[in-house]
This record gives C-alpha cells, structure tokens and sequence, in this order.
C-alpha cells in the first residue's frame, strides 16, 4: 500500500516542480547574477527540494498512519504496530525521489544566460 502511495506521489511532485520550473530558473539566474557559484545554487536547490520531500513525507504519514489504524482495528481486528523501519525508508526515498527530480529539472539554471532570463521576466 504504501509503494502504491509512493508510486502515485512522484506524478504529484513532478507536477509541483514543473509549475514553479519558471520561478526556480529566474531564482537560480539571479543568484548568478549576482555572483553565486554554480555549488552554491547546487546547496539552495538540494535544501529545498530536501524540505520539500521532508514535508511531503511528513503530510504522507500524517494521513497513512491514522488510516492503517483505523483499518487494522476496524476492517481486519488485528492490532496495530507501527513499523518504523518501512516508513523510514519509504520517506528517505521520497526525499532522494524528490532531490533528484527537482535537480533534473533545475539543470537548465546552469545553462542559461543570466541576462537572456532576465529580459524575459
């Protein structure tokens, strides 16, 4: 249940990154416009894009956890037990799913011309 969680999160992400992929080039322009190395932008992106598949997988067991309860005492009369070593790996997962994704679509920042980006906006 939760791989099929996982597997239909990642559409969701990549839809996310794709909507803000304009704000997220112009940003990265201007930090290099400003005097930014390429490692320095390479940090700010991985930070965020660590925050934001911390926070996804923080919202995703916010739901599951309560959800499995409910089901395990209601529909199937078994106790509930958490397993910690799953959700931990099915997050450390979301976050390099979401790390490596928002890095794909942020390598244009490395491309293009500060001013060429700039004008545009």
């Amino acid at each position: 249940m939760a791989l099929f969680a996982l597997a239909m999160g990642v559409p969701v992400v990549i839809t996310a990154v794709a909507a803000t992929r304009r704000e997220r080039l112009r940003e990265g322009v201007l930090l290099k416009a400003l005097g930014a190395t390429r490692r320095q932008i390479g940090r700010i992106m991985v930070a965020e894009y660590a925050v934001l598949g911390l926070l996804g997988a923080a919202a995703g067991m916010a739901l599951a956890v309560p959800a499995t309860w409910a089901l395990s005492k209601w529909s199937f009369e078994v106790p509930f037990v958490m397993a910690w070593g799953p959700a931990a790996a099915i997050t450390a997962l979301l976050l390099l799913i979401t790390i490596g994704i928002g890095v794909l679509t942020g390598r244009e920042v490395f491309a293009e011309p500060p001013m060429g980006v700039l004008k545009e906006g």
